[in-house]
């Protein structure tokens, strides 16, 4: 059997985002799965109901994601700020979106971020 030993520094227990540092959608694609980061964009719910970031707002009706996107899971979608809402006559969902952009924390699994939050809740 092979035991392995390592030193162990103050840094070990620092939370994983420590660095405090918001990435863009496009470098927290790159991320490392299981690390936790903090991410700006707009936030997008289609009408599926998938959860999205977007690098830009399409204006379209609803607007749609332009650019780099991540998915998001475990979202609570109206703990956003101004989040807008459409529902078109004779759909049962509606589309959301934030037109400002925001900021999220989560961890990044294989699909995009999961257990997502509010920056600074």
């Amino acid at each position: 059997m092979l035991a392995l030993t390592g030193a162990c520094s103050d840094t070990d227990s620092a939370p994983p985002n420590a660095d405090n540092i918001v990435r863009t959608i496009s470098q927290a694609q790159s991320t490392e799965p299981g690390t936790e980061l903090s991410v700006s964009g707009h936030l997008i719910v289609d009408k599926d109901g998938q959860v999205r970031l977007c690098e830009m707002l399409l204006e379209s009706s609803p607007p749609q994601c332009g650019g780099d996107r991540i998915l998001l899971s475990a979202f609570d979608v109206d703990s956003a700020p101004n989040i807008q809402r459409v529902q078109e006559p004779g759909e049962i969902n509606t589309a959301a979106w934030t037109n400002e952009i925001i900021t999220i924390t989560g961890t990044r699994n294989s699909d995009g971020l999961t257990d997502v939050t509010l920056a600074g809740n």
